[in-house]
């Protein structure tokens, strides 16, 4: 009977586990939650552009790295950042006139993979 119980108990147990893993999961997943540049690319696009024109210039993208750097304590840190999202953002956008998704996606996927070449 102890043992019916335990295992019982058990099961109750990882289902809450389970569900309440997948649920913080989706609710990141569905608000794009986390740092600047972290969370679903389409998400954090839509959010930076401001007209939903499906391009996001360099007034747009400003006042989004704006909100993120607002975060940062050191000022310093703060200006190293901002001029380095810039300078990305440029190369990114060349001569158009905005960037795309696919352009965001491309710009992001570069900075992750430089912040962890940097890190090694």
């Amino acid at each position: 009977m102890v043992k019916i119980w335990s295992i019982g108990m058990l099961a109750v147990a990882f289902s809450f586990i389970a569900l309440s893993g997948v649920s913080a999961e989706d609710e990141a997943k569905k608000k794009g939650k986390g740092r600047f540049g972290k969370g679903d690319p389409e998400a954090v696009f839509k959010k930076m552009d401001a007209n939903g024109d499906g391009k996001v210039t360099k007034d747009e993208y400003q006042t989004a790295t704006a909100k993120f750097l607002e975060k940062i304590q050191d000022a310093g840190k703060a200006a190293k950042i901002r001029d380095g999202m810039g300078k990305r953002f440029d190369a990114a956008v060349g001569s158009g006139d905005g960037l795309s998704l696919d352009q965001f996606r491309k710009m992001r996927a570069e900075g992750f993979r430089k912040k962890k070449k940097d890190a090694n």
